[in-house]
């Protein structure tokens, strides 16, 4: 994979397994199964050493550390021999928050949906848990408002914690 212009001229060479669109200046890429981040000019910004990583989003980009792929001989199936755990990297690298999530998404309205052990909540950018893991599903924030689940009850969830049932509206 690499990169063109809007004229379809190769601007960043053609050296990677796997790229992703560039998000708030930077751009995934894969080298050897690890994912890291490149600048608009080609250069790597962070080395590629994460086992998956998202999209910079309010300065964050979710990384992956320790999943894996289940092998049958020598071919990596579509299963997940472990998982790993997500946390969040700053544009320069830096941890900002530890990878401790069992699933994590991009940052929407301020808030990160995580889950551990199948329950989900929502972390701030400093990976603060604003609202504990309960919910058995849950959808990110939009306008103010995540939809979320708890023994098979629909309830819309505000970032104050406070919820309603779904079907009030």
């Amino acid at each position: 994979w690499g990169y063109i212009d809007k004229l379809g001229k190769l601007v960043i060479e053609m050296n990677y397994d796997d790229a992703s669109d560039f998000s708030e200046g930077l751009a995934g890429v894969n080298i050897r199964s690890k994912w890291g981040f490149i600048d608009n000019t080609g250069k790597i910004i962070i080395e590629p050493k994460y086992d998956d990583a998202g999209d910079f989003r309010d300065g964050l980009a979710r990384i992956n550390i320790g999943r894996k792929k289940d092998k049958v001989g020598l071919w990596e199936v579509g299963v997940w021999a472990d998982r790993g755990k997500w946390g969040y990297i700053g544009k320069k690298g830096d941890i900002v928050v530890d990878p401790r999530f069992d699933e994590a998404s991009d940052l929407k309205e301020g808030l990160a949906k995580v889950s551990i052990e199948n329950k989900y909540g929502f972390i701030d950018k400093l990976g603060n848990m604003i609202i504990q893991p309960k919910f058995d599903y849950a959808t990110d924030f939009y306008e103010g408002e995540a939809l979320v689940e708890i023994q098979g009850s629909d309830y819309l969830l505000e970032k104050t914690g406070n919820m309603r049932f779904a079907e009030d509206d």
